[in-house]
């Protein structure tokens, strides 16, 4: 009796151990996840494919690190897509954007972005639930 219960703490104990704390992703998010993270494009992207990319020939790209609000316009202005963070987002948690605009993009608000990444002084943000993410200029926090 002694021994068996011995035995089923060791087998809980290794079986605690083993357990990653990172969740199990799905393989599409992943890929998409990855793709992201290859690219070093300005822009926003939906399911692992660019949405709207930035190119300095024809976009303006207007920056309010105040209000977190990243917004990439054709010259006139007139056609723009803007990302608006609810807060400077960080590993350790997520934040809520809205999108908004007429280039491309759908009005949404995206509930649990994240940051992917912070390195080539850009923020990679990821929405799993809308598989959304978006490559921005690197801001300093407020």
């Amino acid at each position: 009796m002694k021994y068996t219960t011995y035995i089923i703490i060791i087998a809980i104990a290794i079986l605690s151990i083993s357990c990653s704390k990172e969740e199990k992703l799905d393989p599409v998010i992943k890929a998409e996840r990855e793709a992201l993270l290859a690219t070093s494009n300005i822009g926003f992207y939906k399911d692992g494919k660019p949405l709207l990319i930035f190119t300095k020939m024809s976009h303006q790209l207007v920056i309010n690190p105040t209000q977190l609000r990243f917004r990439i316009q054709i010259d006139a202005a007139d056609y723009y897509a803007e990302i608006k963070l609810s807060a400077f987002p960080t590993f350790d948690n997520s934040v809520k954007a809205t999108i908004i605009g007429n280039l491309g993009v759908k009005e949404c608000t995206l509930e649990n972005v994240i940051l992917l990444s912070n390195e080539k002084k850009q923020l990679v943000l990821w929405s799993d639930t809308n598989h959304m993410g978006f490559v921005l200029p690197w801001i300093e926090k407020k």
